[in-house]
């Protein structure tokens, strides 16, 4: 959790993290400089990603906005977002909490910026360590994916269906976390030019988001492939199911036949008479039903379903 506000002084460079907008540390900041009082205007009722930048200032240029680093995975509400107001020397964060970071406790952040050159790579320090966030749900998600692949080769059903789309969801929401990261790293060049190249920091971040990249490819891939394998056993399985029905209904066609025949009402049924009647009808339905089968078996049209029967028996 945030302790109050701090003001953390690196070496050519000040970094001022206020809990709140409201925190009476905001009012003292911005006192005195107009571009820092209009970005918090408007800040308290902010909810989602913002990026904003003031160019052709000189050493006045700022990059601002706000990020949503997360958000209930079911309502999809704003669960914690944090301001940020960057200039060459000075770095203002506005609600962030170190619960946001991964590992990383207060004291190794402390260190860690200890050891920035600049306000550049403070900022982008702290994006970095946030990023490990997301990192830590893709290894997550490919225990997942693992171990849905492996359910999958022994049965299939909707639960597995739905699980596989949570997973597809759980990319889609860290995609869109992450995206507002990806254009501070892109606007900050617009605003530093050079200098942004020359932090450390910021190349570290980028290296972050090109791994991240290259796991949500990697893992939206495999997603899409566990949906077709899904469609095609279900396609396969629709098929089978509607061959079993009609290979059913073929067989018991004769049984179905002269039960209706001989269930007639009409008194001149010679054959209601006969002393031998029950037996020679069991016997017709028999030859008949095994005539059927047979013509079936001997096209071939059985022969998957009584192979894959096997096969289950087997297992």
């Amino acid at each position: 959790m945030t302790q109050g506000p701090v003001v953390h002084e690196g070496k050519d460079w000040i970094w001022h993290r206020i809990d709140s907008v409201q925190a009476p540390q905001t009012a003292a900041l911005v006192r005195d400089q107009p571009e820092l009082k209009r970005w918090c205007e408007g800040l308290a009722e902010r909810s989602t990603n913002a990026t904003g930048m003031r160019t052709h200032a000189g050493e006045h240029n700022a990059l601002y906005g706000s990020i949503v680093v997360r958000r209930d995975g079911d309502t999809l509400e704003q669960r914690s977002i944090f301001h940020y107001y960057l200039t060459r020397e000075m770095l203002v964060t506005i609600g962030f909490d170190t619960d946001q970071l991964c590992t990383t406790t207060e004291t190794e952040l402390r260190a860690k910026l200890d050891s920035c050159d600049s306000s550049l790579d403070g900022f982008f320090l702290l994006l970095g360590e946030t990023l490990d966030r997301y990192l830590e749900g893709m290894d997550r998600l490919e225990e997942e994916l693992f171990h849905l692949e492996s359910e999958m080769r022994e049965h299939n059903g909707m639960r597995v269906l739905s699980r596989i789309m949570d997973c597809r969801y759980d990319l889609l929401h860290g995609s869109s976390l992450s995206l507002p990261i990806r254009e501070c790293t892109a606007a900050v060049r617009e605003v530093f030019d050079d200098e942004a190249e020359a932090s450390v920091e910021y190349k570290r971040t980028q290296l972050r988001l090109e791994r991240l990249t290259m796991l949500e490819r990697h893992y939206a891939q495999q997603v899409e492939t566990l949906l077709r394998i899904d469609d095609s056993i279900g396609s396969v399985r629709g098929n089978e199911i509607m061959k079993t029905l009609t290979v059913f209904t073929a067989v018991v066609t004769p049984v179905m036949a002269l039960g209706a025949l001989w269930g007639m009402n009409f008194k001149a049924m010679p054959e209601l008479e006969w002393p031998w009647g029950y037996a020679a009808a069991l016997t017709l339905i028999a030859i008949g039903t095994i005539a059927v089968y047979g013509y079936l078996y001997s096209k071939g049209w059985t022969g998957e379903l009584l192979k894959s029967a096997r096969k289950k028996s087997k297992r």
